[in-house]
């Protein structure tokens, strides 16, 4: 395994536990009969589709046999698509608008993590 595969695996874990943990915090708020606060949900939202890019990047690894590196620049390929596809307006649909904006913020954080590992490569 390349170092780049290595570094997009851990990259990988790390949010799976991300996600793990902020699916704990709401789970034991909810059953402590806490309010789930809006901070809380935008945390576990944001962890799950961070860790569906990286799931994606290992998925092209280990099904599709591409380099870490070129695994990387297809799935940065595709977050900046969706940060770049035009959105609908949602008048009225919190719900809806927190979602996305959720969705967006993890492209974006998995687009600056994506920058500084192919930028470990060019140098």
């Amino acid at each position: 395994m390349t170092l780049m595969e290595d570094l997009a695996k851990d990259h990988h874990i790390q949010a799976s536990f991300e996600w793990a943990e902020a699916s704990r915090k709401v789970a034991d708020a909810l059953a402590e009969g806490e309010d789930v606060r809006a901070i809380q949900l935008n945390r576990l939202v944001v962890a799950q589709c961070t860790y569906r890019w990286w799931r994606e990047v290992v998925s092209r690894i280990d099904e599709e046999g591409l380099s870490g590196i070129e695994a990387i620049l297809r799935t940065r390929g595709e977050a900046e698509r969706s940060l770049l596809r035009p959105r609908g307006t949602n008048r009225g649909e919190l719900f809806s608008q927190a979602m996305g904006q959720a969705s967006r913020q993890a492209a974006q954080q998995f687009l600056e993590t994506a920058q500084k590992l192919v930028g470990i490569v060019a140098v």
